[in-house]
């Protein structure tokens, strides 16, 4: 019985020697806590005055963080109008068609709205038309040019500066008639060309004017040769953001 509590007696003493010898340490690691009045000066007061003490502390000065960040990107949105006015160029049907004033409508979308250099893609239905000797021709279009867009004034925007665009254009062809007749089965169904022109834009509107060359031949019919688009275009846009 001696022997067992001798040995439990052993254990216990090591357990708090143990515990003693942590608590010491963890004591002794324990940072003094700082006195709530740190920082505070005390000086004597002069003859003059009636308190024995002057308080007086050190104020932090803070610095006002500048703003840098960048506001040339985003994208902008906005939406336009206009005019265009066609032409159908032909080496087998010259003087056939005749020039024609048509109307466009559509939405703009681009990035890097107040930097120099940015992307611009649009989405304009367009209303052509061309007066021929059989009749009046008309050929709606999905166009979608897709051009680089330069700037060049001063940074300010409510000051208005000036633009130039420069890229390729996809157009969609719709429903052909002659004389509200469908003949579409008589022409391609897509074109794709070219897009140079330039404006003036300040706050928030812009006047644009602009040429649309098209590459590919409108026409399916062999024996009548290549038909080819040509357009001038007079835009006004509304930028929304």
């Amino acid at each position: 019985m001696n022997a067992r509590f001798g040995r439990f007696a052993i254990g216990a003493f090591a357990v708090l020697g143990f515990v003693a010898a942590t608590a010491g340490s963890a004591f002794a690691q324990t940072p003094t806590p700082r006195s709530l009045m740190a920082g505070v000066k005390f000086e004597a007061a002069s003859a003059a005055t009636t308190s024995a003490f002057k308080v007086t502390t050190s104020r932090p000065s803070y610095r006002r963080q500048q703003n840098t960040s960048n506001d040339d990107g985003g994208v902008g949105f906005g939406v336009l109008a206009g005019i265009t006015r066609n032409t159908l160029s032909s080496d087998d049907l010259e003087d056939f068609f005749k020039a024609n004033t048509g109307t466009m409508l559509g939405v703009w979308v681009g990035g890097n709205k107040n930097g120099t250099v940015g992307f611009t893609g649009e989405f304009i239905y367009l209303i052509r038309k061309s007066d021929t000797d059989e009749g009046k021709f008309s050929y709606p279009a999905l166009e979608i040019p897709a051009v680089f867009h330069i700037n060049f004034g001063p940074e300010d925007r409510n000051k208005g500066l000036g633009y130039v665009i420069v890229g390729p254009v996809f157009t969609i062809n719709l429903k052909q008639k002659l004389d509200d007749v469908d003949i579409s089965e008589d022409f391609n169904g897509a074109d794709i060309g070219l897009i140079a022109g330039g404006g003036f834009e300040i706050l928030r509107f812009a006047v644009e004017v602009r040429g649309n060359w098209g590459f590919r031949s409108i026409s399916d019919e062999g024996d009548v040769g290549d038909i080819k688009t040509r357009s001038i275009e007079f835009l006004v846009k509304f930028r929304i953001n």
